[in-house]
């Protein structure tokens, strides 16, 4: 009966040699799971940005459709004041016309702005609610509560500063930087790969043996003549009278039967009775390696590219934090301009309609100054929106959106939600909760 017990270790110098070989497919993995994060967290920002904008939108229309109201009710006083003056004789029949005629235009414009507002609001609803048909939908009116603000001013901060936030916050930086990241991880492996093979090696074996076993022990009992050994004399002839011979001792032999079993051959393989050891080292160098050459080649062509893309998304990032920043200067002024030219036709409007009550004008003039007014409220009012909208677009390009709109994607990456949604405008929309460790973060890897 024979057991044997064997350890082995072998360590590849060469190819195959440290943890990267053996590990980067765990570690590729792990950095597609951030990936997927950050895709996920890039959709939210494009749809809180659609949605804010649509929000806007509406806004802005249902503002606009009060700045046509009020052209209509200026246009409507106007036209009963003519009509009035026509029946007393005081004013002519062509005044009252341009009247009624401005009052119908009027009317016409109120018609597209309410049907603006319709439209918009369907589609903010479409954005907001899983199912717009819904039947507690139906007939349901979305009235906006948050008022236009002036965003502050961020667009004197450094430029360096900015892209340096937005690099480090945008998800698609993420996305680029980590895809980088698992290139370079290839390229190594595949290097690695065109090593010869060195393999150091050691092994240790301990053999155990049992079985029956049979020893024989020997017993002297006595002495006995050898006749092929006879004593000599001193010139070496035998001695014949009387002859003499060597003697030597005669035993006894006795055979012992021994039985051993498995405890037996465990116990001396465990104790190392007839222990093995080996050593060595393996050197296999292949010759023109075509396979691995072209895994290498490939893994450095996509990692060139990749290094390609990642600068031309920084380069990107760059522009559309650029154009953000130009687009508040720029948006920031046209509220004021927009503000001082709505200021100037109401007062021009007042003026006119003081010389009109007092006969030095006419109902033409009349008209057109409360044109001129209706078009520059409306201005004003588009320059504003205009303004919360370039911080919404400026808020993207930084990667601030889902802070700016307390955005939490913790619950969505558990699949469950464990809290009351932040509803803008509910009673914790003021103490959000906070962000998870599991949750995505702007340039959190």
């Amino acid at each position: 009966m024979q057991s044997t017990l064997s350890f082995g270790i072998s360590q590849p110098l060469l190819n195959g040699c440290c943890f990267l070989p053996n590990t980067r497919f765990i570690i590729e993995a792990k950095n597609s799971t951030k990936v997927a994060a950050a895709q996920f967290a890039q959709a939210v920002i494009a749809d809180v940005t659609t949605t804010s904008d649509d929000y806007w939108e509406l806004v802005y229309d249902r503002q606009f459709v009060k700045v046509e109201e009020q052209a209509v009710s200026v246009s409507q006083k106007l036209y009963e004041d003519n009509k009035k003056q026509l029946e007393i004789g005081t004013m002519a029949p062509l005044d009252v016309v341009t009247a009624e005629s401005q009052l119908a235009s009027d009317k016409q414009a109120l018609v597209a702005a309410q049907t603006a507002k319709l439209l918009q609001e369907t589609k903010l609803l479409n954005d907001i609610t899983k199912d717009p048909l819904a039947p507690k939908l139906a007939g349901v009116e979305i009235v906006p509560t948050t008022p236009i603000e002036t965003p502050e001013i961020v667009e004197n901060v450094a430029l360096n500063d900015l892209m340096n936030e937005a690099w480090q916050n945008r998800p698609e930086m993420t996305q680029a930087r980590l895809t980088l990241e698992n290139d370079k991880i290839e390229v190594k492996v595949t290097r690695n790969a065109l090593l010869p093979s060195l393999n150091i090696f050691g092994q240790y074996q301990g053999t155990g043996l049992a079985g029956n076993n049979t020893t024989e022990s020997a017993t002297q009992t006595g002495f006995s003549a050898d006749l092929t050994a006879p004593i000599v004399d001193v010139n070496g002839v035998p001695t014949t009278s009387p002859a003499l011979y060597a003697s030597t001792p005669t035993y006894a032999i006795t055979s012992q039967l021994h039985a051993a079993g498995i405890g037996t051959a465990l116990n001396s393989m465990i104790n190392a009775s007839f222990p093995t050891y080996v050593a060595g080292l393996n050197f296999s160098l292949p010759i023109r390696n075509r396979s691995a050459q072209a895994d290498s080649a490939r893994a450095q062509l996509s990692e060139r590219q990749e290094e390609v893309a990642f600068r031309q998304l920084k380069n990107t990032i760059f522009v559309n934090v650029r154009q953000a920043q130009v687009a508040l200067q720029q948006y920031r002024a046209q509220v004021a301009a927009a503000g001082e030219a709505r200021k100037l036709a109401q007062q021009t409007l007042d003026a006119e309609q003081k010389k009109y009550q007092l006969g030095s004008s006419n109902s033409y003039t009349v008209v057109l100054r409360a044109r001129d007014l209706t078009i520059a409220e409306g201005n004003e009012l588009r320059a504003e929106v205009n303004l919360v909208e370039a911080q919404v677009a400026f808020n993207q390009a930084m990667g601030r959106t889902l802070e700016a709109n307390k955005v939490t994607l913790a619950d969505a990456f558990r699949g469950s939600v464990s809290h009351t949604p932040n509803i803008p405008g509910s009673l914790d929309a003021d103490n959000p909760p906070a962000a998870s460790h599991d949750s995505w973060a702007p340039g959190k890897k």
